[in-house]
């Protein structure tokens, strides 16, 4: 009976380890995923700008959008951010991968 309540006991404590470690990895992807979203929506916002800039400068004879300090920074800005999501999702793959994670 002892050594049935001590196989018992391990199983136990196996399966909560096991079930700990995988609760931590969908967390850390979760974490990951909150930060995707912050970063579209600095891209969205960074769009709004940009179409602003552009718009409030269309009509100009003069304007030359690929020679405006504020456009070209703000298109900068944008491939930045895109270049972050891309890095985030890639994190996020390496979990699964490694973890054999299924998590959408």
């Amino acid at each position: 009976m002892n050594k049935f309540l001590n196989s018992l006991s391990k199983i136990i404590v196996d399966g909560y380890n096991n079930i700990s470690e995988k609760a931590e990895e969908v967390t850390k992807i979760g974490r990951i995923k909150i930060e995707i979203i912050a970063s579209k929506r600095d891209i969205e916002k960074l769009f709004v700008e940009l179409g602003g800039r552009f718009y409030s400068n269309f009509n100009s004879k003069e304007f030359d959008f690929l020679k405006d300090k504020d456009i070209t920074d703000l298109i900068s800005k944008v491939k930045e951010k895109e270049k972050e999501l891309e890095s985030l999702k890639k994190r996020i793959e390496k979990i699964k991968k490694e973890d054999g994670i299924e998590v959408k």
